[in-house]
């Protein structure tokens, strides 16, 4: 199946060239799946195979309805594999490479996983959670996952929750964003009275808030606390972390005691220790 997808037998090339997205996941039945709520849905089977054959055919579709003067659109590729590391890394690597390649409107689409255990879009299916908020929310998460700075990343996040102040995380490093109220009036103001290249109310809103967000690096690592441990005959008690890295190693994992969560000074020399 390389370089290829699998499709409803009714999905031929002509009629996927003439969908406003295609959502293209790892497996059968969470195309299956998410065909049942009104997406056009392939499965790739992998999250390593590119389907660069099958897109060939779907821009060879494209360009024939160009030609018999159908409206000169082309779908919008959503890169929806699984979401655990292997997904993410495929999803980043395919929307690369669409790029590369020349297609021009290209997103992605993810699900948010529970504390333990995972889902996939099928489950979602027998869940009942495929409503168009729900898929609403996995583009954002899709978003998210293709910000290109943490900048970008820290205006989605503002723009989704509202917040002023929040924690996150961008390429296995911990952030911190802050939006400037004055900082915020002050650019509104001035680009209300002179836009330059910017059109639309919201575009002068997201300069804005661009301008008066303020992103700080916490840490260059990502640590992340799994579960609480505690010893009753002891009295003693841990908290466990997993601590992720921007490079190619693999993550340390570790305990915390509460005092060393406790403040700033004893959890940072305990990172040390660890990671």
């Amino acid at each position: 199946y390389g370089g290829l997808w699998w499709a409803h037998p009714e999905d031929t090339p002509d009629v996927l060239a003439a969908a406003a997205e295609i959502w293209i996941v790892e497996g059968v039945f969470d195309a299956l799946a998410l065909r049942q709520h009104g997406v056009v849905a392939v499965a790739a089977l992998s999250s390593n195979n590119y389907p660069e054959r099958a897109l060939e055919r779907l821009q060879e579709a494209v360009t024939a309805r160009r030609r018999r003067g159908e409206p000169p659109r082309e779908p919008r590729l959503v890169f929806a594999l699984d979401s655990d590391a292997a997904g993410r890394a495929g999803i980043r690597k395919m929307v690369a490479k669409a790029r590369e390649q020349g297609w021009a409107d290209v997103a992605a689409a993810q699900i948010r996983q529970p504390a333990r255990g995972k889902v996939d879009w099928n489950d979602l299916h027998q869940r009942d959670r495929l409503t168009a908020e729900d898929l609403d929310e996995c583009r954002w998460r899709g978003d998210l996952l293709l910000a290109p700075t943490a900048m970008e990343k820290s205006l989605l996040l503002h723009k989704r929750q509202g917040r002023g102040t929040f924690p996150f995380d961008f390429d296995s490093r911990l952030y911190w964003a802050a939006v400037s109220p004055g900082l915020l009036e002050e650019a509104q103001k001035r680009l209300a009275e002179n836009p330059g290249q910017l059109t639309t109310p919201e575009e002068i809103e997201r300069e804005a808030l661009r301008q008066a967000m303020r992103v700080t690096s916490i840490a260059n690592c990502n640590p992340r606390p799994l579960y609480f441990q505690q010893d009753p005959l002891t009295d003693e008690s841990w908290y466990f972390y997993r601590v992720e890295f921007p490079h190619d190693g693999p993550p340390a994992k570790n305990t915390f005691t509460p005092a060393q969560i406790a403040g700033a000074a004893e959890f940072k020399k305990r990172l040390l220790g660890i990671a």
